[in-house]
C-alpha cells in the first residue's frame, strides 16, 4: 500500500465540510435524556465516520448490516443472556445503531420503545413508511442529514489528508468528473489512488485514469443488490422469459424500467421498489 493510499484511507477525519452536523452530534452525545435521533444520507457522506470520531466510550455501537436482528441486543449488552434479558438491561444507555437499514421493522419499533439515548444512521428515511406504527414515531426523532460532498469540498477533504502532493487542476478536475458520475467521496479517493500509482498527475492523466475508472459504489453495492433482487425474483424467471436466474443483467433492466436502481445506486430504496412492485 503506498503512502498516499494510506493517507487518503486513513481515519483522519476533516471536519470543516461537516462541521454543522459534527456540533449537532455532540449535542446528541451530551443528552442526558432520553432522546431518538436519525441520521441520514447517502454513502460516503461521512456519517460513520463522524460517528467514530465522537462516540463516547461508554456508548454502545452495533453494524445491524454485520449481526443478525435475533441477536442485536445481546451483541449490545455483551450479554450471553437471551435476546429479550438483553433488550432489559440497555434503558439509559447511549446507544448506536449502524447501517439501520437492515433493522427489521419489529427489531426497530423495539429501539424506539427504548427509553435510552438512541442513534439510528442510515442513508435514507424510507424504511419507516412500509409501517404504519413505524411512520408516525419518525416524526418524533430528531434528524442530522449528511447532504452529498460538493466538488470543492472533495477537494478540500483530499488536500487536508495529502497535503500538496497532487496539482490543484488534477484535484479539482477529478472531483468534478467523479460527481458527473454520481460518484462518492469512495470513488474519488479510488481515482486518486489510481492516479498516483500512475504517476501521471496531469489533466490529460485524469481523462486517461477516468476512461478506465469503475467505481466503487457498483462493484460493492451492486453484488448486495444483486443478490437480493435474484432471490426476490426467481420465481418470475419463466415469466420473464430468462433463461436461468444467472442473468442478472436482464434482471437489472427489468429493474431499471420500474425505476428502483437510482442514480444513486441506493440499495435499500431498489430493495423497498423490489417489494413493492412484487406485491402488486
Amino acid at each position: 500500500m503506498t503512502n498516499i493510499q494510506e493517507k487518503l484511507n486513513s481515519s483522519e477525519f476533516h471536519e470543516a465540510p461537516r462541521q454543522l452536523q459534527l456540533d449537532e452530534l455532540k449535542q446528541t452525545f451530551s443528552q442526558t435524556k432520553p432522546q431518538q435521533t436519525f441520521i441520514s444520507g447517502n454513502p460516503g457522506t461521512g456519517k460513520s465516520a463522524a460517528i467514530t470520531l465522537l462516540i463516547p466510550k461508554k456508548a454502545l455501537l452495533v453494524n445491524c448490516a454485520k449481526t443478525p436482528n435475533n441477536t442485536i441486543f445481546k451483541q449490545l449488552s455483551k450479554s450471553s443472556k437471551s435476546e429479550i434479558a438483553a433488550y432489559k438491561l440497555l434503558p439509559g444507555k447511549t446507544l448506536v445503531f449502524d447501517e439501520a437499514d437492515f433493522l427489521s421493522n419489529k427489531k426497530l419499533y423495539q429501539i424506539l420503545e427504548l427509553k435510552s439515548n438512541v442513534i439510528l444512521i442510515a442513508n435514507s428515511l424510507s424504511f419507516f413508511e412500509n409501517d404504519q406504527r413505524l411512520s408516525s414515531r419518525a416524526h418524533n426523532l430528531k434528524q442530522i442529514i449528511f447532504n452529498d460532498y460538493k466538488a470543492d469540498e472533495f477537494v478540500e477533504i483530499a488536500r487536508f489528508k495529502t497535503k500538496d502532493h497532487f496539482p490543484l487542476p488534477v484535484l479539482k478536475l477529478g472531483a468534478q468528473k467523479i460527481l458527473n458520475r454520481a460518484g462518492d467521496l469512495r470513488d474519488y479517493f479510488d481515482f486518486l489512488i489510481r492516479i498516483n500509482y500512475s504517476r501521471k498527475l496531469t489533466l490529460e492523466g485524469v481523462t486517461l485514469i477516468l476512461g478506465q475508472h469503475k467505481p466503487e459504489f457498483f462493484t460493492k453495492e451492486m453484488k448486495k443488490f444483486m443478490g437480493y433482487f435474484v432471490q426476490k425474483t426467481s420465481f418470475l424467471t419463466p415469466f420473464l422469459g430468462f433463461q436461468s436466474i444467472s442473468q442478472n443483467h436482464q434482471r437489472l433492466n427489468y429493474l431499471k424500467e420500474m425505476n428502483a436502481v437510482t442514480i444513486n445506486h441506493d440499495l435499500f430504496t431498489a430493495q423497498i421498489a423490489i417489494d413493492k412492485r412484487l406485491l402488486e
